[in-house]
């Protein structure tokens, strides 16, 4: 009997036991995590921000940037219902318990058509005014005295690696590699960069490259692509994508009249109740715009996703996703991916690009000096982002995956880097006029050139640049003209003596020529790169062998001065006689002195060169050079001269540029120190910006001058293609030129347009674009029109017509 007792309470004791271990167990089931990744069916893109619901619990969640989700395991037979914007919702029943270590994989499939939306309604034009009402206390550019750090990875993988074996055993073939062929489990590219961003306030921001590691290629332009240019802010009221500057959908007075809007639908999420509202241009505008996803919380109205694509883009797909997150109740960019995917296969090779960046180390109340802060805005050294493997294991947000470690062992084993480097660097070097090699930066400007006076010149010339010295700069240039038979040739050597205000001292001599009563500024930077092309067809030019002693500083931000003493001894190539007496020769003694200023201008610095970024504001140039009188000769002069460039952005009518010029000349000066007038007529020739297109070269002169160059580029027309990208620009020129004493002159012709010269004239830029090497080349035509007091009396003889050609850094 008792036996039987202890044997009841064995079996008692051993069943509850086991029901409480079922317990347990069913509670784990319960409460364990279900964890996957959301990919595109035929891209295997991942999809951000895919808004997934549990039924019939009715719990919701949304994935993360990476398309991965992470929830509580649903009950068996519950449904995960996946929905997204543009793609096809897909469904999946919950047979059973969760599974140790397994996750689980969802596809979807992408629509290819963008619909059409409907004007936006009331509620939902509700929301978008709220949420642009508090786009300044939301946007990080407008915040004031913080530091944050990122960490971008930027890949490029091809659709076809097949294609790239058969170009490496060609270049193998010809001895330039000696690498294996590239497997599947590889990119083609990998680059990893780490920056810190310092904001004063919106005006003064830094960005400094920290650190940077590429697999075998490095490329100063491609380390500022992948940091600073690629931070997407949808607050900002332009905004850039791949390059290129659109119209936010969230722009204060841009949008709201130019964008449609939709509610999509509304989440409930753990950390409250989200609207998501899709965005398109309204069918009727024409304007730079995005289409895309926002989702903005119910209780601030902030934008704590997005996802954005170009609106009017036909072929390709260039998406960008931001994930923000908020910070003692201020919001923070947390997460950005860049994917750019190519239809167009480019040699076959169908790249595919993404970027990922990570926003973190934020620190406010910094207390940064106005000091701390200049033109900067990016700064990269290459001395100063070598760093060793502990450095990258610790800032690396993610892990480096097996084919991000075979891919920089496979561009360690061989490949000859200097070649590629050189050939992507082709583009930006003919952009940049320089070509540079160890310690030499070559002036691409000094191998070949032409003009009129001396026709066909081949030379070679540069400067060292930073790998030599910081501190010594010497440069040198050697060339011959055929026309002529001369050699032309300089040297130069300068000190820089206190970095912080770039004060440097410096001597050369030049044997060169110049244009007889050209326009000369310090510091010039033409507002358009074609206004260089004029020097092809300078008729009237000076042999000069010139000595000059200069220094040169940058003395408060925004301003550059120079002052200069210079012995000048010229040989015009023309015939000139002054007050009856010709000159074969005419020396000078000069004391100059020119400024530059141009208030709100940021820089880029990639080691020693310097990017300048468009400025809204005007840029004022001014010169005065004294002349003195030397031995016998009678020359003895003070010449002014101004210039003011600017550009203005109209929202849908696209940009204007405006030059004003004006000098003046007093005392006794000769025709090389007087100001022709700036033409560039030349039928069948080129558009040179900022000219007088009808006007002949050294058709006038002049001692005292002014005019206004106008032109207005209406951007992009409605039909475009890879080679078709057309764009309309008009021009309207005008200016005046007295000359007090042109009987003192004889040889030129001495013709002042005292009654004003008028032009104007239209054309297409851009009907050919073609591409090579990061360089973007676009040519156009059209007809200028002279007009006025100096018309021809055949009215044919008066229009002129002109090819364009536009250089700009390609995508």
């Amino acid at each position: 009997m008792m036996v039987r007792k202890h044997l009841f309470f064995l079996l008692k004791y051993i069943l509850s036991v086991w029901l409480l271990l079922q317990g347990i167990s069913h509670s784990f089931a319960q409460t364990d995590t279900l964890r996957g990744q959301i990919r595109e069916t035929f891209s295997n893109q991942v999809l951000p921000f895919v808004h997934i619901t549990i039924f019939p619990s009715g719990n919701e969640f949304i994935s993360n940037i990476d398309g991965t989700f992470s929830m509580p395991h649903p009950a068996a037979g519950s449904k995960i219902i996946f929905n997204r914007f543009l793609h096809r919702t897909v469904e999946i029943e919950i047979t059973g318990g969760p599974i140790p270590g397994d996750t689980m994989q969802v596809r979807l499939n992408r629509f290819q058509l963008f619909p059409p939306l409907p004007p936006t309604n009331a509620a939902t034009l509700d929301i978008i005014k709220h949420t642009i009402n508090l786009a300044s206390e939301n946007n990080i550019n407008k915040h004031k005295q913080i530091q944050y750090q990122t960490y971008n990875k930027l890949t490029i993988d091809v659709g076809n690696n097949s294609h790239v074996n058969d170009l490496l055993k060609k270049l193998r073939a010809n001895g330039w590699l000696k690498i294996d062929d590239i497997s599947g489990n590889q990119h083609l590219y990998i680059l990893e960069s780490v920056a810190t961003r310092k904001i004063l306030n919106s005006q003064n921001q830094l960005e400094n490259i920290d650190a940077l590691m590429s697999s075998g290629i490095r490329i100063p332009g491609v380390a500022f692509l992948g940091t600073h240019l690629q931070h997407f802010n949808v607050y900002d009221n332009f905004v850039e994508v791949a390059g290129k500057k659109y119209i936010s959908p969230l722009a204060q007075s841009h949008s709201i009249n130019r964008y449609n809007y939709q509610i999509l639908d509304t989440l409930y999420l753990k950390d409250g109740k989200y609207f998501s509202i899709a965005f398109a241009p309204k069918a009727s505008k024409n304007f730079s715009a995005l289409k895309g996803l926002m989702l903005i919380h119910a209780n601030d109205y902030s934008v704590r996703y997005v996802l954005v694509s170009p609106a009017f883009q036909n072929k390709g797909l260039t998406e960008v996703t931001v994930q923000y997150k908020t910070i003692d109740h201020e919001l923070f960019p947390d997460r950005q991916t860049i994917y750019l995917r190519g239809t167009e296969d480019v040699g076959g090779l169908s790249p595919i690009i993404q970027s990922s960046t990570w926003y973190h180390f934020y620190q406010t109340n910094k207390n940064f000096k106005d000091c701390q802060f200049n033109e900067c805005i990016l700064s990269y050294k290459e001395e100063d982002i070598e760093k060793d493997t502990n450095y990258w294991n610790q800032m690396r947000q993610t892990p480096a995956t097996l084919t991000d470690k075979n891919t920089y062992t496979y561009f360690q084993n061989g490949i000859n880097p200097l070649l590629l480097q050189k050939f992507l660097n082709l583009g930006q070097n003919i952009y940049f006029g320089k070509l540079t090699v160890g310690y030499v930066n070559f002036d691409l400007n000094k191998i070949l050139n032409h003009n009129r006076a001396e026709g066909f010149r081949i030379g070679i010339g540069g400067t060292t640049n930073y790998r030599f010295s910081k501190i010594w700069k010497f440069s040198a240039f050697v060339g011959y003209g055929f026309g002529d038979t001369k050699f032309k040739y300089g040297l130069g050597v300068e000190r820089m003596l206190y970095l912080p205000k770039k004060c440097a001292a410096g001597i050369s001599f030049s044997n060169e020529l110049q244009e007889a009563g050209g326009q000369q500024q310090a510091f010039d930077t033409p507002q358009y790169s074609s206004e260089t092309l004029r020097r092809l067809l300078i008729t009237y030019m000076d042999y000069t062998k010139n000595l000059m002693v200069y220094f040169k500083a940058h003395p408060i931000t925004y301003l550059d001065y120079k002052m200069s003493f210079s012995y000048q001894h010229t040989l015009p190539n023309y015939n000139y006689v002054y007050k009856g007496e010709a000159f074969e020769s005419i020396n000078y003694f000069e004391w100059s002195n020119g400024i530059r200023y141009a208030f709100g201008e940021q820089e880029i610095h990639l080691n020693d060169e310097i990017i300048k970024q468009l400025s809204k504001y005007p840029i004022l140039y001014f010169n005065i050079d004294k002349g003195f009188k030397i031995s016998n000769q009678p020359f003895t002069y003070t010449r002014y001269e101004f210039r003011i460039d600017q550009f203005i952005k109209i929202v849908d009518l696209g940009k204007t540029g405006i030059q004003m010029v004006g000098g003046a000349t007093s005392g006794y000066a000769p025709y090389s120190k007087l100001f022709v007038g700036k033409g560039s007529s030349k039928s069948a020739g080129v558009v040179v910006h900022n000219s007088f297109e009808t006007m002949g070269y050294n058709e006038f002169v002049a001692d005292r001058y002014y005019g206004l160059f106008l032109s207005h580029d209406f951007g992009r027309m409605y039909y475009r293609s890879r080679f078709f990208m057309p764009n309309f620009m008009v021009i309207y020129n005008i200016g005046w030129g007295f000359l007090s004493h042109p009987e003192y002159h004889a040889g030129p012709q001495m013709k002042d347009y005292s009654k004003g010269y008028k032009e104007t004239g239209a054309f297409i830029n851009n009907i050919v674009v073609l591409k090579l090497s990061g360089l973007k080349m676009g040519i156009g035509a059209g007809v200028f029109f002279r007009y006025g007091e100096y018309q021809y009396p055949k009215t044919s003889d008066n229009a002129v017509f002109k090819f364009s050609l536009n250089l700009s850094p390609g995508s």
